[in-house]
């Protein structure tokens, strides 16, 4: 459809801008609107005919020159209009060139300054809100469901939903399954009374990410002072929140564990600068404030060790351990382990952090420990010597008594001499068992089976002439983790094969194998046997065998070693008669 003359005049006059139609060669208004007279403060008859330059001033141009400027000036222009009633007006002024008819005319467009510096505020609140490092939304209170009409990019790169996918929804789309509903119902209260609120909780993006959101929401007014929209500002804060669950972790970890926990300075007296529950109670204090009335150099016994540690501090950077004693609130003296560490904050002051742990209890039970091993290692020495040598006497003059001694007193003379074997066999099993319980560390190594194994069954016969003791097999070549008590293994379990045997001719069987991984030795005998009852309980301290004399601390020494080589034993029975005791070994490599 085209517009008739009478419509482009009807435009032209009540045009809201000042609009105005130049001579490009003259420079001459032809003709103007009534909005264009008003910005002049003059009337339409009195500016046709007038030259544009003597109501429009250009910063740049001269008279002559303003048309020329004004055609070439691209987009719009500030200028300043010469009012009639002489002050100045400032405007944005735009041309164009029309050519109807031959006769080519340039029409100008003006707007008031006021009207202009609106437009341009507008536009870069706009640009500063699309551009903001945070998400900005605007929803519309006239929606029955408040939903979103504006959200900048800021938002759009927080969440992953496009700008066409979240306008006209409401933003509860970002809420999921862990999004609790006390922040979302503190929002809907502030909506629903026309406040402003802010809040935290667990939103969702597009692509299901969980991350923490900092909502601030406040209502907005329009011309007519009625709240028409609300503004909302999301920002993540996921690794401000991950960040303080760390800290309430590590301040949950400091309050409730049972180890003392203190930072201080590194000052000769030193001064509290925290202090957790269990070094209050460690140090007999009501509170952490009644501490911090305190120096720590005031609870060492000795306050020089506090100098001496932070001395160590100095010359390391990393964990510094002490012992000491400390006298607490209430003069009660306490062994403590002192952990520190020398740090620096981001200020450059320094601080030493602490953990102290109460090992009263602990060194005095080591003390204790300490006596009876003391005592232990006298009790070894006495039967490694005074009365080993005494029984060996017994033995020796019993053997010279033999011519000496009649029938009747012979049989009083053999149990004299099997009493003083007993007791020095006992000597050694006892020997040998003070050196396991003396020996606290690892003393495994690779020991020869077969070595250790035929040098006990030589021992054994010569010490037991009566008895008859045989290899079924050829021993293996093999190698086990054990140490040099590994022959009071096969001693023990020898001896008690012969001691508690019953026949009128004791036999022992001596058998070893070995697979990948292990090595096992069978003792067998024809005695009496183990009854089942108590083939668990046989190893145990103190116990004895089927009517026997003896102590128990023979088998109790074999269990003993052999757990301690990473080993099992076992006995079952033999056939037809007697007891079979297994002993398992772990191969060396």
């Amino acid at each position: 459809m085209t517009l008739s003359a009478a419509a482009y005049r009807d435009i032209f006059e009540e045009h809201p801008d000042g609009m105005a139609v130049l001579g490009p060669e003259t420079g001459r208004i032809h003709e103007c609107n009534a909005r264009f007279a008003e910005l002049v403060d003059t009337t339409s008859e009195q500016l046709e005919g007038r030259a544009i330059s003597t109501v429009l001033a250009s910063p740049t141009a001269a008279d002559g020159d303003l048309v020329g400027e004004l055609q070439e000036t691209e987009g719009e222009t500030a200028y300043r209009i010469r009012t009639d009633e002489e002050t100045d007006r400032s405007v944005a002024v735009r041309t164009s060139t029309l050519d109807g008819g031959g006769n080519e005319r340039v029409v100008m467009r003006a707007v008031a300054a006021p009207e202009q510096a609106q437009l341009q505020e507008l536009e870069r609140k706009t640009r500063a809100m699309d551009e903001a490092p945070i998400g900005i939304t605007i929803s519309d209170l006239d929606d029955e469901d408040n939903a979103l009409i504006y959200a900048n990019e800021g938002f759009q790169r927080l969440t992953g939903y496009s700008k066409s996918s979240v306008v006209g929804q409401n933003c509860r789309f970002l809420q999921g399954d862990e999004t609790s509903g006390e922040p979302v119902a503190t929002m809907r209260d502030a909506v629903e009374a026309n406040e402003a609120t802010s809040v935290e909780l667990r939103n969702y993006r597009k692509d299901g990410a969980m991350f923490w959101n900092r909502v601030t929401i406040a209502p907005v007014e329009d011309a007519d002072g009625e709240i028409s929209n609300y503004v909302g500002f999301q920002e993540d804060i996921t690794e401000r929140k991950e960040y303080e669950q760390e800290l309430e972790l590590a301040y949950n970890l400091l309050e409730t564990v049972p180890s003392g926990v203190l930072r201080t300075t590194p000052s000769a007296d030193g001064t509290f600068e925290y202090a957790n529950p269990a070094l209050v109670s460690l140090l007999d204090a009501e509170s952490s404030d009644q501490l911090r009335e305190h120096r720590v150099a005031e609870f060492y016994e000795t306050p020089s060790e506090r100098a001496d540690l932070i001395d160590d501090l100095a010359e390391t950077d990393t964990p510094v351990q002490h012992e000491t004693t400390v006298e607490t609130m209430t003069g009660d003296t306490k062994e403590v382990l002192i952990t520190a560490l020398l740090t620096e904050d981001d200020g450059g002051n320094e601080h030493i952090h602490k953990v102290v742990q109460d090992i009263t209890t602990r060194k005095e039970y080591e003390r204790r420990i300490k006596e009876q091993r003391d005592n232990l290692d006298i009790l070894n020495q006495i039967l490694r010597h005074d009365i080993r040598n005494d029984l060996q006497l017994v033995s020796a003059y019993a053997e010279m008594l033999d011519e000496h001694v009649d029938e009747a007193g012979e049989e009083q003379l053999a149990t004299i001499r099997t009493s003083a074997a007993n007791a020095i066999e006992l000597t050694r099993t006892a020997r040998d068992m003070a050196d396991v319980m003396l020996s606290a560390e690892d003393t495994r190594r690779e020991v020869d089976l077969r070595r250790a194994l035929v040098t006990k069954l030589e021992e054994t016969r010569d010490e037991h002439p009566e008895a008859e003791i045989e290899r079924r097999e050829s021993l293996p070549s093999a190698t086990v983790l054990a140490n040099d008590m590994l022959g009071s293994v096969f001693r023990n379990l020898l001896t008690n094969a012969i001691k508690h045997n019953n026949s009128d001719q004791p036999e022992v069987t001596v058998t070893a194998t070995t697979d990948e991984e292990t090595a096992t030795v069978r003792v067998a005998d024809n005695g009496p046997g183990i009854p089942d009852a108590q083939k668990d309980e046989i190893f145990g301290k103190g116990e004895k065998g089927l009517e026997s004399e003896g102590t128990g601390i023979g088998l109790y020494l074999v269990q003993t070693l052999v757990e301690h080589y990473g080993g099992e034993v076992w006995v079952e029975d033999n056939d037809p008669e007697g007891a079979v005791f297994g002993v398992e070994l772990p191969l060396a490599g």
